[in-house]
């Protein structure tokens, strides 16, 4: 589970920040770092992320984590 204070030392305000973080990581190549913050969240933050994905209707990157996140 990532934490608010966690979130604050990466210096985002919101969950949110750390979502899109995430996705950019992703999409500059940073797999790993990807791989490992998609891996601290709970699953109810997992499926949170999920459902920011898919209000940007970005199935690409939902199956992206749906990967990453089996790969553990």
């Amino acid at each position: 589970m990532i934490s608010k204070k966690y979130i604050k030392q990466l210096e985002f305000k919101t969950i949110e920040d750390l979502f899109n973080y995430i996705v950019e990581s992703e999409i500059n190549g940073n797999y790993s770092q990807c791989k490992e913050l998609l891996n601290k969240l709970s699953s109810s933050q997992f499926k949170d992320y999920l459902n920011y994905l898919k209000d940007f209707n970005d199935n690409v990157q939902v199956e992206k984590a749906l990967k990453y996140r089996l790969e553990v």
